[in-house]
């Protein structure tokens, strides 16, 4: 039987542990916005995603990706 706060958390994907690699990101983002926390707007999102994107098509990886962009 769930108790009640399991059933909340399997209902908020994002409420769980942080790896070490997530807590390293963090950082990382502390860094490259100076400590001033902004908001993830919906063009920073993407400007972020386009980073990742152009590093997985470009990446050691790039030959085994499956996705025809």
């Amino acid at each position: 039987m769930t108790t009640e706060t399991e059933h909340l958390a399997s209902d908020r994907p994002w409420d769980r542990p942080i790896s070490a690699n997530e807590r390293l990101w963090i950082e990382v983002i502390r860094l490259a916005t100076w400590d001033s926390d902004p908001p993830p707007t919906l063009k920073r999102v993407q400007q972020l995603r386009r980073v990742f994107e152009d590093l997985r098509r470009s990446g050691p990886f790039a030959k085994f990706d499956k996705h025809d962009d």
